[in-house]
Parts: structure tokens; sequence; C-alpha cells
């Protein structure tokens, strides 16, 4: 069912969603920037505590009485943290107590090892433990992966901050040149947390792209709130869309309020008669 009249026209933006689009991008873009830059610049520092816990195993000297404790962090079993309380005593029996601390990937220490320790005669703060030099491989590949990670992480954001835009834009686009459809229900799914429902319900349909080749999209929707798309069949397999010639593949499925679309009470109390006109018609005009 296309090319049917519900709506009224124009249609316009609601202020909350274009400063809730503006707010959201400028938040996506900085927060990701923050990430990608922030984080290889933290895992430069490790790089270098690394390169020069090696230098100091080499050149050190021998630390005697050593003692460690502290705690390992494990994180979904992935990557291990370390932050562990290290004393000793140098070469002329002085007491020393310093921390150590760093991170694994896909590995952990063998804390039945025995621990050694080498420090800096000049600044007996600095040590190199001996569970640490004996993880450099592991140190390594978390370094890389935090890296990586962080800027992967940035480049979602800025993603996410490029799709709120890019939503604002389509609406703004519908204004009163815009075509009404509907599209067809392909499923809901139901977005659960610690096995329990938030509320949010995705509907996920189907479009019909310029290039003939179908693909799926879905829109976000809050149960709890009473939120749902506009069903323009009784059997609520098919929800109201409208479409531009901006943007054809992206049609924008209708809330219950019309949201994301400024309409007052009168326009859609009319538009909801006329929507159950056309559903007491023949739904294959």
């Amino acid at each position: 069912m296309t090319g049917f009249a519900i709506l009224p026209r124009p249609l316009r933006v609601r202020p909350a969603f274009v400063r809730n689009c503006i707010l959201g991008s400028i938040v996506c873009f900085l927060g990701g920037a923050a990430i990608a830059i922030g984080g290889p610049i933290w895992q430069l520092g490790e790089a270098k505590r690394i390169v020069a816990e090696q230098e100091l195993w080499k050149t050190g000297a021998a630390a005697s009485d050593v003692e460690v404790s502290g705690r390992e962090t494990s994180h979904n079993f992935l990557l291990n943290s370390y932050h562990l309380d290290v004393a000793f005593a140098d070469t002329a029996g002085a007491p020393h107590k310093t921390t150590v601390e760093f991170d694994t990937l896909f590995a952990s220490v063998d804390q039945q090892s025995l621990v050694d320790a080498r420090y800096d005669p000049k600044q007996p703060d600095r040590v190199a433990l001996s569970w640490a030099v004996d993880m450099v491989g592991s140190r390594w590949a978390s370094v890389a992966f935090l890296g990586l990670g962080s800027l992967a992480l940035g480049l979602l954001f800025a993603w996410l901050g490029r799709m709120a835009l890019r939503r604002l834009a389509d609406a703004r686009q519908v204004g009163s040149s815009f075509e009404e459809i509907d599209v067809p229900l392909v499923r809901v799914i139901e977005m659960k947390q610690y096995g329990r429902s938030t509320g949010q319900m995705r509907y996920q349909f189907q479009v019909v792209r310029t290039d003939g080749k179908t693909k799926t999209l879905e829109a976000s929707f809050n149960r709890k709130k009473k939120q749902e798309p506009i069903f323009v069949d009784p059997e609520r397999t098919r929800m109201l869309a409208v479409r531009t010639t901006h943007a054809p593949d992206r049609p924008i499925v209708l809330r219950n309020d019309f949201h994301p679309f400024d309409v007052s009470e009168t326009d859609r109390a009319a538009s909801l008669a006329r929507l159950e006109r056309r559903r007491g018609q023949d739904p294959t005009k």
C-alpha cells in the first residue's frame, strides 16, 4: 500500500528531536576523539615502560628478600590487570617498597613461581619484577589490543555521531515533499540486559532499494513508555513510514505520537481517523 494520504502537510521536525540529534552527535564526536587520541597515548606510555623494564632487568642491581602482594583483576578472562606491592632490600640491606602495575592479554602470571626483582641503584623505586618481565609478550599484545581497540571505539563513536546527523538531515528533508508508504514488519526484538527486559523494542522491516535489492532496517521504540509504530493494518504487520527522493532507501517509521515530527493533537486525530477509514478499504489498493 503506497501513495496514500494520511498525514498532514507540511511535516515539521520536533525541536526536541533536533536538539537531541545535535547534542548526541557532539557528544559522540568529542567522546570518540578523546578515546581515539587518549587510548593510544596511554598505551604509548605503557610501551615505554615495558622497554624501560627490560633494560633495567639487564642492567639493574639484584634485589634480595623480595616480597610481593596485591591483586589480579580479570576482565572477561581476556585481559588481566595486576597491581602489585613490592618490598625488597637493596645490596646494602636497606628496605624499599614500591608498586608495579601491568596488563597481560590471553595469559596470567604463574603466582606459584619464584619472584625476583632488579632495581636502579640511583632510583630504588624503579623496579623490574620477574613476573612482569616473563610476561613481556603478553604485555605487548595488551598494548596493541588496547591501543587499536581505542581507535576502533573512537571510530565507532564518530560513526554514531554521523548517523545522528544523518537522521536529522533525513527528517528535515521530509517537509511537504514526501511519500507515505507502509513497510512490512519482519521481526520484533526485545532488548534485554542481564536477563531483564529494558523496555526497548527493535522493529525490523524491509525496504526495496533503488537498485532493486532488499535490505533490512530497524526502528527502536520503548514499550515501557507505551511507544510503538503506527500500524496500517489490523494484523499489525505493516508500519506507516515516510520517505523522500533525498533518501528513498531510508524511510522513517513514525512512532505512535508521530515522532520525530511535530504534529498537533487535532492533526493527529484527523490522521488516525483517515488511517482507520483506509484500514476498512481493500488493503491491496
